[in-house]
Order: C-alpha cells, then sequence, then structure tokens
C-alpha cells in the first residue's frame, strides 16, 4: 500500500484545504489496474476534489478520485504515442509529488 507524506504546510483557502504531498511505496508489480490509494482519509479530508501528480521518470500518473485509485501511464515499447498502462512494472524505488485540494472532513 502506497504511503502520502504531507510536505510543508496545509494551504487553506475558504473551506477547501491544499496540500503538496510524497507518494511512495508504490508496489513491485503496478498493473493496469492501479492501486489503491485513499488520499482523503491519508490526509484528513472529507472530499477529495482535485489531484495534480507530476511526472516521474519516464511515468505520467493519473489519480481516480471516485475509485481511489492511482495509475502509472508510460511506453512499453519505445514508442511516443499513445500513453499506455504498463503491466507487472516495479514502481517500488519512485516517489510521486503532487497536489491535493479538499474539503475538510
Amino acid at each position: 500500500m502506497p504511503t502520502v507524506t504531507q510536505i510543508g504546510r496545509t494551504n487553506v483557502s475558504g473551506t477547501r484545504l491544499t496540500f503538496v504531498v510524497d507518494i511512495t511505496g508504490l508496489s513491485n508489480a503496478h498493473t493496469d489496474a492501479g492501486e489503491t490509494l485513499d488520499l482523503g482519509a491519508a490526509l484528513g479530508l472529507g472530499t477529495v476534489e482535485n489531484v495534480q501528480l507530476n511526472p516521474t521518470r519516464d511515468y505520467v500518473f493519473a489519480f481516480d478520485i471516485g475509485g481511489k485509485k492511482i495509475n502509472a501511464l508510460g511506453q512499453d515499447d519505445g514508442s511516443t504515442v499513445p500513453l499506455t498502462l504498463p503491466s507487472a512494472q516495479n514502481l517500488s524505488a519512485l516517489t510521486v509529488r503532487g497536489l491535493v485540494t479538499g474539503t475538510r472532513a
């Protein structure tokens, strides 16, 4: 299960909270199903509204807010397009930095 670490202070704007986070501990066998990650619970949010994840190494990351899953997209064959969901990739050494916005629990 991935680990979420808050970097710096929480930014407050009205009823919204924004966090800079590092996500580590992704699977050593990441598949196209993604990995379960409850950012709301990890950060004490009632509702997660927006997640922006930075590209890391050869991967772009997407977060499914409704499904509470993080997924990696990359190139399996060396081509430039389209991005695909890699199968059984070892992402355990990666740290993914992101921005998470939501409302209080």
